[in-house]
Protein backbone atom coordinates (compact mmCIF):
# COMPACT_ATOMS: atom_id res chain seq x y z
CA UNK A 1 0.00 0.00 0.00
CA UNK A 2 3.06 2.22 0.76
CA UNK A 3 4.63 1.87 -2.89
CA UNK A 4 0.95 2.34 -4.20
CA UNK A 5 1.07 5.38 -1.82
CA UNK A 6 4.31 6.99 -2.63
CA UNK A 7 5.55 5.18 -5.74
CA UNK A 8 8.68 2.76 -6.57
CA UNK A 9 11.50 5.13 -5.00
CA UNK A 10 14.61 4.42 -2.66
CA UNK A 11 12.78 6.03 0.18
CA UNK A 12 10.38 3.53 0.16
CA UNK A 13 13.23 1.49 1.28
CA UNK A 14 13.85 3.44 4.22
CA UNK A 15 9.93 3.93 5.41
CA UNK A 16 9.84 0.29 5.08
CA UNK A 17 12.84 -0.64 7.39
CA UNK A 18 12.25 1.72 10.17
CA UNK A 19 7.82 1.19 10.10
CA UNK A 20 7.91 -1.99 12.07
CA UNK A 21 10.29 -0.60 14.57
CA UNK A 22 8.48 2.31 14.83
CA UNK A 23 4.96 0.72 15.37
CA UNK A 24 6.38 -2.11 17.89
CA UNK A 25 7.69 0.85 19.74
CA UNK A 26 4.47 2.63 19.86
CA UNK A 27 2.48 -0.60 20.92
CA UNK A 28 4.67 -2.49 22.97
CA UNK A 29 6.97 -0.01 24.64
CA UNK A 30 5.27 3.56 24.67
CA UNK A 31 1.45 2.11 25.48
CA UNK A 32 2.90 -0.14 28.76
CA UNK A 33 5.44 2.50 29.90
CA UNK A 34 4.36 5.82 28.27
CA UNK A 35 7.86 6.59 27.56
CA UNK A 36 9.99 6.04 24.95
CA UNK A 37 13.65 5.25 26.50
CA UNK A 38 16.79 6.75 25.02
CA UNK A 39 18.58 3.27 24.57
CA UNK A 40 16.26 2.55 21.64
CA UNK A 41 15.04 5.79 20.37
CA UNK A 42 18.30 7.11 19.57
CA UNK A 43 19.82 4.49 17.48
CA UNK A 44 16.28 4.31 15.64
CA UNK A 45 17.06 7.99 14.96
CA UNK A 46 20.64 7.70 13.73
CA UNK A 47 20.03 4.76 11.47
CA UNK A 48 17.09 6.61 9.76
CA UNK A 49 19.39 8.88 8.98
CA UNK A 50 22.08 6.86 7.82
CA UNK A 51 19.42 4.59 5.51
CA UNK A 52 18.15 7.81 4.48
CA UNK A 53 21.61 9.15 3.30
CA UNK A 54 22.46 5.41 1.59
CA UNK A 55 18.73 6.07 -0.18
CA UNK A 56 19.74 9.58 -1.52
CA UNK A 57 22.67 8.02 -3.33
CA UNK A 58 20.77 5.90 -5.69
CA UNK A 59 18.94 7.15 -8.62
CA UNK A 60 15.57 8.24 -8.53
CA UNK A 61 15.69 9.95 -4.84
CA UNK A 62 13.50 12.49 -4.44
CA UNK A 63 14.68 15.73 -2.01
CA UNK A 64 17.39 16.44 -0.71
CA UNK A 65 19.53 14.18 2.06
CA UNK A 66 20.99 17.81 3.30
CA UNK A 67 18.14 19.67 3.52
CA UNK A 68 16.11 16.63 5.27
CA UNK A 69 19.39 16.54 7.70
CA UNK A 70 18.79 20.00 8.22
CA UNK A 71 15.01 20.29 8.89
CA UNK A 72 16.09 17.50 11.39
CA UNK A 73 17.77 19.72 13.47
CA UNK A 74 15.94 22.97 13.05
CA UNK A 75 13.35 20.15 14.61
CA UNK A 76 15.45 19.17 17.32
CA UNK A 77 16.61 22.75 18.20
CA UNK A 78 12.50 23.93 18.60
CA UNK A 79 11.82 20.82 20.48
CA UNK A 80 15.01 21.86 22.67
CA UNK A 81 13.52 25.32 23.12
CA UNK A 82 9.88 24.61 24.07
CA UNK A 83 11.84 21.89 26.59
CA UNK A 84 13.42 24.74 28.50
CA UNK A 85 10.57 27.06 27.95
CA UNK A 86 7.89 24.84 29.30
CA UNK A 87 9.80 23.52 32.29
CA UNK A 88 7.09 20.64 32.29
CA UNK A 89 7.42 18.98 28.90
CA UNK A 90 9.40 16.01 28.71
CA UNK A 91 12.32 16.28 26.36
CA UNK A 92 11.57 13.83 24.11
CA UNK A 93 8.04 15.08 23.13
Amino acid sequence: MLAAAIGACPELVVWLLLTPAAVLLAIAVDYAAHRLPDVLTLPLAAAALAVRGVAAVFPGAEGSWTSALLGSLVLGAGYFVLFVLSRGLGFGD
